[in-house]
């Protein structure tokens, strides 16, 4: 067979390689979603806001520490990710109506 004669030949000062690739069987992939479940997301909020004020501000509302916050929507919403479903659960129980600098945010 052709692979077996070219394995070990040498070319331009190099050593050739084949190998067969081995059979595998393909299972289906499965997408964990559970990501979003560790995810709130805060709208309403004052102006000039940053994820490090978002951030700080969760941290002592809520006395837990996000995993990652992301601003969106000019900076007038965001994204906070928790580590745990039910973290994120608590926070938003919390949050939801609480006010940041005088803003009511939900």
């Amino acid at each position: 067979d052709l692979l077996r004669e070219l394995n070990g030949v040498e070319y331009e000062g190099r050593k050739l390689r084949f190998e067969l690739a081995k059979e595998q069987t393909v299972t289906k992939a499965v997408v964990d979603k559970s990501e979003y479940t560790r995810e709130v997301y805060l709208s309403n909020l004052p102006p000039n806001m940053n994820k490090d004020i978002v951030k700080s501000y969760v941290k002592e509302f809520c006395d837990m520490d996000p995993a990652w916050t992301k601003m969106v929507s000019k900076n007038s919403a965001a994204f906070v990710t928790f580590t745990t479903a039910e973290d994120a659960q608590a926070c938003a129980k919390k949050l939801n109506g609480a006010k940041l600098l005088s803003k009511k945010i939900s």
